[in-house]
């Protein structure tokens, strides 16, 4: 990163300082100590010569005007700070806002998909079709594979990614059949990613593809394994899986993102 103009004269006036500080402050050999100038009193003590007595004077002030100079550059390097700090915490809300929001929107998208009301409460325990356990060996109603679920997703949503990996890899252990398993397989890639485990994310992003070809998390989780060799530096990979993105799924918000990543590599000489 560039360092702005201000802290170059910072650098600048402490090496003229380091450099004035001995001629002002030393005298003459075989003369006492200069008295400060700033007190109006450019004296030397048993100085025979007027001109040496103003000489050290004027250094003297020459010095306490760069030091002044020094302060107030000072001042003005730390209220720049402040600035930055402050914008740097905005754009982290942003950025935290921006996950929740794209979090959210999986919930809403399945009510739709069920027919009902984004933000609705659950159906009642006798309206839905059951879903096996195969662990238990019982039968579990719906509402329970959908509690299941939403309690993983909350903990995505919270940021509470090793929780929530765990919870959604016992949703999909408990649920053979379960409506919401592609959807956990993909967030389970989701909160790896997060967490800049790219080598994992990117296999658990590829399950979406191999075990739920048909679902709608399909392009997502294409798009970020691409992403995932980018930060791992795999261009040839990342190029691979971008491009047959945006054959697959030419028109999807995934293949425009992939497109950008792809220009961008392009610019990069990837």
């Amino acid at each position: 990163m560039q360092l702005p103009d201000r802290f170059i004269a910072i650098g600048a006036v402490v090496v003229a300082a380091y450099l004035v500080v001995p001629s002002a402050i030393a005298a003459p050999d075989g003369l006492p100590p200069v008295i400060d100038a700033a007190s109006g009193d450019s004296v030397l003590s048993g100085a025979p010569e007027t001109g040496v007595v103003q000489r050290a004077g004027g250094e003297n002030q020459t010095l306490i005007d760069m030091f002044r100079r020094l302060q107030v550059l000072q001042e003005e390097v730390q209220a720049l700070r402040g600035q930055f700090e402050e914008q740097t915490h905005e754009l982290d809300g942003v950025r935290e806002r921006q996950r929740d929001l794209y979090v959210d929107i999986d919930r809403r998208l399945r009510d739709v998909e069920k027919g009902g009301v984004a933000g609705a409460p659950a159906a009642p325990v006798s309206a839905g079709p059951v879903a096996t356990a195969p662990a238990a060996g019982a039968v579990v109603n719906a509402a329970q594979e959908q509690a299941a679920y939403e309690q993983a997703f909350e903990l995505l949503k919270t940021r509470r990614y090793d929780d929530a990996i765990t919870a959604f890899r016992k949703y999909l252990a408990d649920y053979s059949s379960g409506s919401y398993r592609d959807n956990a397989q993909y967030w389970i890639g989701e909160a790896t990613y997060v967490m800049r485990r790219f080598p994992t994310a990117v296999e658990e992003f590829k399950k979406v593809e191999q075990l739920y070809p048909t679902s709608a998390k399909v392009p997502d989780a294409m798009v970020k394994i691409g992403f995932s060799y980018y930060e791992l530096q795999e261009w040839a990979q990342a190029l691979q899986i971008l491009e047959r993105l945006a054959q697959r799924f030419p028109e999807s918000t995934a293949a425009r993102l992939g497109q950008q990543r792809l220009q961008k590599m392009k610019q990069e000489g990837r």
